[in-house]
């Protein structure tokens, strides 16, 4: 079992550097994988956590063009003897509250990562997605 720790003051000051329009993240040619980078990542316990806001670039079932919504990718790194562990669904629904996330796991699981112990959850933001001219 891995370790928890949720530091609320850095987790609100990651939502507030994410939430900025200048910093959403625009999948496509030439852009920055938020997890490449430290702005849109934090160490929460022996969890990794990548936070953005995120617009998406194309329609895919109920989610239309240009609509904002909150990604959270959530893995456990490097664990001796366990390199394939998943984060617990007890400590994503944790996590993901933390973030600002409401409701259920079940009603923000994303498709899984292949090739990666990683968990992703999203949900549209509709404060955000009724911006119509998104930057």
């Amino acid at each position: 079992m891995s370790t928890l720790i949720v530091d609320q003051a850095e987790v609100d000051a990651l939502v507030a550097y994410a939430r900025d329009p200048a910093h959403w993240y625009r999948p496509g040619p030439g852009a920055t994988v938020p997890g490449d980078g430290s702005e849109h990542t934090l160490r929460m316990g022996q969890h990794r956590v990548v936070f953005t806001y995120t617009v998406a670039t194309m329609t895919a079932g109920s989610l239309k063009e240009g609509t904002v919504f909150r990604h959270l990718s959530i893995s456990v790194p490097q664990i001796p003897n366990f390199p394939d562990l998943y984060p617990s669904p007890d400590a994503v629904t944790e996590i993901a509250h933390a973030f600002g996330f409401t409701g259920a796991l079940k009603d923000w699981l994303l498709s899984p990562v292949p090739f990666f112990p990683v968990i992703a959850v999203g949900q549209v933001v509709p404060e955000a997605s009724a911006v119509s001219d998104v930057p």
